[in-house]
């Protein structure tokens, strides 16, 4: 894992074989509803993917850029903890992490810092996210983020919280306060 040289992005997965890399916000971007409805939701049928797919995906990137980025079969696990459904795959140009990646590529407090945690920007910030705001506490100005593995229903979803650690249980998924981490797959 490494920051890359303008320090947005975190490469999670370098495939120099493939000629592939996984890419992840240093930021949280924005801060939007996994779901605008009450009840039940999985990543597939969700709005932040649809969101993320169409509207994030058309205006963050230019031409160019999308030419690079690849669209992927996504693997939607289950709640470990709790055993629920993570629905069907999916194809998706641009996803939020599920529980058992932010297990495999983000690990607490390594010596190139704790990359599970991360700072809203300005436009998250003007969106209303949460921010830690206990100045005595290590994580302060730290916001949450969606994964895209349910919690304990199929109307709650996981989140890593702002101190970095996986709430399982999950969040509402109409939570207007937690943040989005974008990841992609690009080509090179």
């Amino acid at each position: 894992i490494y920051v890359d040289e303008d320090g947005n992005e975190i490469i999670l997965e370098n495939d120099k074989e493939n000629h592939k890399a996984l890419l992840l916000s240093k930021y949280i971007l924005d801060c939007v509803p996994y779901s605008f409805i009450d009840g039940d939701v999985l990543w597939e049928s969700s709005n932040l993917r649809k969101f993320l797919n169409e509207d994030f995906y058309q205006n963050a990137f230019d031409e160019f850029s999308k030419h690079f980025i690849m669209e992927n079969e996504m693997s939607n696990g289950d709640n470990v903890n709790y055993k629920t459904d993570g629905g069907n795959n999916t194809i998706d140009k641009v996803f939020v992490l599920s529980e058992s990646q932010v297990k495999k590529y983000l690990k607490r407090n390594s010596k190139s810092g704790d990359n599970r945690v991360a700072l809203p920007t300005k436009y998250a910030l003007n969106r209303n996210i949460y921010v830690n705001i206990d100045e005595d506490e290590l994580y302060a100005g730290y916001s949450p983020y969606w994964l895209r593995t349910p919690g304990i229903e199929k109307d709650r979803v996981e989140v890593v919280d702002y101190n970095g650690e996986i709430f399982a249980y999950g969040e509402l998924a109409t939570n207007v306060e937690t943040g989005v981490r974008p990841c992609i797959w690009i080509k090179y």
